[in-house]
């Protein structure tokens, strides 16, 4: 038979336990915080490979939901080892919030996912990149005949923010089939072209980077 947790075993697993709420709920407002700057145009590049900041929310909102099932199996296990010598804390507005946060965060993460499948979402970072290493980002989409794409500005620490947009029609993908021009100043200029018979609007955009 295997031997009984000391008091002191309880205690330690009962302090942990407790503290599990707060996490959750901080994971939670992270995943939430990350989704709504993701809709304000945040992204970050890592070499040439983009990361969307709903992505990392995900991440925030898989480790929101890991903590709660291992917050939900310890209690029932802790409370079981302390045979009724008293129940743990578990304040109600901190659960609550907990799983509003968990849960809108989740919901946010799911729509991004459904939005970016359904609109065939890519990613492209152009070359070349301005003297100073600030960087032109392209995310293009297209549903059935609508088009569009937006452009970012990403500096060279890697963190971009959405500085333009356009609309195509017939669904086209000007950047992936290479139809503009990118060129460096005192700030970047993107030109998007177009085959000349779908045409796209606006057609020059600004890339300029923030200052850190």
């Amino acid at each position: 038979m295997a031997d009984r947790d000391t008091p002191n075993q309880l205690i330690a697993q009962r302090f942990v336990v407790e503290r599990l709420v707060p996490v959750i709920a901080f994971c939670g407002l992270s995943a939430v915080v990350l989704l709504a700057l993701s809709w304000g145009g945040l992204i970050f590049v890592i070499g040439d490979v983009v990361v969307p900041a709903w992505v990392i929310s995900a991440v925030f909102c898989v480790m929101s939901l890991v903590f709660a099932l291992f917050d939900r199996r310890s209690r029932v296990k802790l409370q079981r080892k302390q045979e009724g010598s008293g129940s743990l804390r578990k304040s109600r507005p901190r659960v609550f919030t907990a799983h509003v946060l968990t849960t809108l965060g989740v919901a946010g993460c799911v729509l991004a996912i459904v939005w970016d499948v359904a609109y065939s979402v890519t990613y492209t970072v152009l070359t070349p990149a301005g003297s100073d290493g600030c960087q032109a980002v392209v995310r293009e989409a297209s549903f059935l005949m609508a088009g569009g794409g937006e452009i970012y500005a990403v500096h060279s620490a890697g963190i971009g923010w959405r500085s333009g947009s356009w609309t195509a029609d017939d669904g086209v993908r000007p950047i992936e089939a290479g139809q503009y021009e990118l060129s460096w100043g005192t700030t970047g200029t993107l030109v998007v072209r177009g085959d000349g018979n779908d045409p796209v609007w606006p057609a020059v955009h600004d890339v300029r980077c923030f200052e850190i």
